[in-house]
């Protein structure tokens, strides 16, 4: 088996994969990717992947990217069951809509105030971008209200 992860440490996506990964309990060659020189451009990575974007799984000749399905993946192919990611249309459901949840609301707040920090030298939050994070938050936290994890009792991919 050969799996090798692109990875950026720093990078929240590409560390939810590594988790899932190590959830699974496969082992994975991490190749370090660092955005801030942009190696993610050069030739031989761009081949892999078109989008140049990280995090980025090559399992033999099958290469995936993107953070979820890259979990969804590890689940489905190399889970000894399916906790990570059920089967059951519920629940599956479920983990998918808290899955949707990080990727079109919580990721893209959050990323809304690293940007700047990271790439644009900015020294500050705004309110503009802490307001709607807290309203995030407080949405993940209704989703944790009596719960272990955000989709219940058990860990699932939408926790990675």
């Amino acid at each position: 088996m050969g799996l090798t992860l692109y990875h950026f440490p720093p990078s929240a996506p590409s560390r939810g994969a590594l988790l899932a990964a190590h959830a699974v309990g496969v082992n994975v060659d991490v190749q370090i990717v660092d955005l801030f020189k942009k190696e993610q451009l050069k030739n031989d990575f761009v081949k892999i992947n078109p989008q140049h974007t990280i995090p980025t799984l090559v399992d033999d000749d099958f290469v995936v990217w993107e953070s979820r399905a890259i979990s969804a993946y590890l689940v489905n192919k190399y889970a000894k069951d399916d906790t990570l990611y059920p089967k059951d249309p519920s629940a599956k459901a479920v983990v998918d809509q808290r899955l949707q949840f990080d990727c079109g609301t919580l990721y893209p707040r959050f990323r809304a105030i690293c940007f700047p920090i990271l790439y644009q030298d900015e020294v500050e939050i705004y309110d503009e971008h802490r307001t709607p994070v807290d309203e995030a938050l407080g949405l993940l936290d209704v989703f944790l209200d009596g719960c272990d994890f955000v989709c219940g009792d058990k860990l699932t991919i939408a926790d990675c």
